[in-house]
């Protein structure tokens, strides 16, 4: 873009880079048809991207804020219907209605929701995770609604503790149904350009090294012995990170702690290398797994730690050009 502004008819808006990687994320996470939680102060225009996605793929948009709705409200109700037998019919509520019709559906103040009605959520989210074909709806006799191939699932929240006191923290098998991106404050920089982007002021555009694309082929899935060497590293790897965890040498500050599952871990990881082939099967594992960890963090500190275990484990203590790409969200803060 040449101004960093876009918008359809009336409506315009400004895209800084971190939204432009803010909205790959969202993207690659879609195509993959993974559920998506995103975290991060109010302000910063998670609701904002989301519109904007919607827009652009001319995709229909289903919003709940599910803190002012009840379970029922949510996947629908009986009502009274003479023209039935039993006198009883079926009004859908919104989650039905999206999962059919293949809408992007949008659960707002995620960790404001009441654990009743959190758990009317499970099926749903165990549908995107596990690509089943239908969903059991208990609200309407146990009936089954198919699940549209464009039906995507998005949740929002405010990091809790703090200002957001009365938000949950997710316990494991909540926050491990989703591809976990937390968000950092808005910096001065990103500040600035969302400023002068409203007076029509360039902003200096998407990094070229920050653009995830299939560079590569699948046929690299062929060498057996070095998929077995780089599939014992992800095992270390996965071990290490959690124990770096559980020491809180990361993740220390956060509210909402890090949680992961290896084996939903490792099938968005699969996934992505053969959506997203790098050039080598090196650079493949370790561009996925740097997608969704560093997705996970957000403190330089952490991202430092990271950056290191990833090359311990797949470059042998070097850093690579894709350990560099990932880094390269924090380097744009600082020549805006």
């Amino acid at each position: 873009m040449r101004n960093g502004t876009v918008g359809k008819g009336n409506k315009k808006r400004v895209l800084t880079r971190e939204d432009e990687l803010l909205a790959q994320k969202i993207a690659i996470c879609l195509n993959l048809k993974q559920p998506i939680l995103i975290e991060g102060e109010s302000g910063l225009g998670k609701t904002e991207m989301i519109d904007y996605i919607s827009e652009e793929c001319q995709w229909p948009l289903s919003y709940l804020n599910c803190h002012d709705m009840e379970p029922d409200q949510i996947m629908g109700s009986k009502t009274l219907d003479n023209n039935t037998k039993s006198g009883f019919g079926y009004k859908a509520g919104a989650l039905p209605i999206g999962i059919e019709e293949g809408h992007l559906t949008i659960l707002d103040e995620y960790n404001f929701i009441r654990g009743e009605t959190r758990a009317v959520l499970t099926e749903p989210l165990d549908a995107l995770i596990r690509k089943k074909n239908q969903v059991k709806n208990t609200f309407n006799d146990g009936r089954m609604i198919p699940v549209h191939k464009n039906f995507r699932l998005i949740a929002l929240q405010n990091p809790p503790g703090g200002v957001y006191g009365n938000r949950e923290v997710l316990d494991p098998p909540q926050l491990s149904r989703f591809v976990h991106i937390r968000l950092d404050n808005m910096s001065k920089e990103q500040k600035i350009s969302r400023t002068q982007g409203e007076f029509g002021i360039k902003i200096p555009s998407f990094k070229k090294q920050d653009k995830i694309a299939s560079t590569g082929s699948l046929n690299q899935f062929d060498d057996i012995s070095q998929v077995k060497l780089h599939i014992k590293g992800f095992v270390e790897f996965s071990v290490e990170f959690d124990e770096l965890v559980k020491m809180r040498e990361i993740g220390s500050t956060y509210e909402q702690p890090i949680y992961t599952s290896f084996q939903r871990e490792f099938d968005r990881i699969k996934q992505f290398m053969f959506l997203y082939p790098q050039e080598n099967l090196t650079q493949t594992f370790v561009k996925a797994i740097s997608f969704y960890y560093y997705n996970k963090i957000i403190t330089a500190k952490d991202k430092a730690l990271l950056k290191a275990l990833i090359s311990k484990h797949f470059t042998g203590g070097e850093a690579s050009a894709s350990e560099e790409d990932c880094e390269s969200e924090n380097d744009s803060k600082e020549d805006v």
